[in-house]
């Protein structure tokens, strides 16, 4: 593989874990919210309305909308997927699932 092509390569690697992260966030909300309300009978504080991608790498970041049910409060807030604290100290990615986590903690302000 030329060079050329280790550098598509990588940016179709990239794109692909950018589209899986956005599919675990958005069905990881659901179930979070599910299981919330099967176990406590009412919903959570924080919904997640809506995920979606935006810009290109580096910045690609997750633009999430959400409700704050207490204060009857809708608002958009975006989490990068590039950040360093998402890599190994090898400069790896950490799991898919550890970030979807912590993008999702961080949008119901935890």
């Amino acid at each position: 593989m030329s060079h050329l092509d280790q550098g598509r390569f990588r940016e179709i690697e990239r794109r692909a874990f950018e589209r899986y992260l956005l599919e675990v966030v958005r069905e990881g909300a659901i179930e979070e919210e599910r299981l919330y309300r099967d176990s406590r009978g009412e919903d959570m504080a924080i919904l997640v309305r809506e995920v979606e991608l935006v810009r290109n790498y580096p910045k690609t970041a997750l633009r999430i909308r959400t409700l704050d049910r207490a204060r009857d409060l809708e608002q958009w807030s975006e989490y990068p997927i590039w950040d360093l604290d998402y890599e190994e100290p090898d400069g790896r990615m950490k799991p898919g699932n550890f970030i979807a986590g912590q993008i999702l903690m961080m949008a119901r302000g935890g």
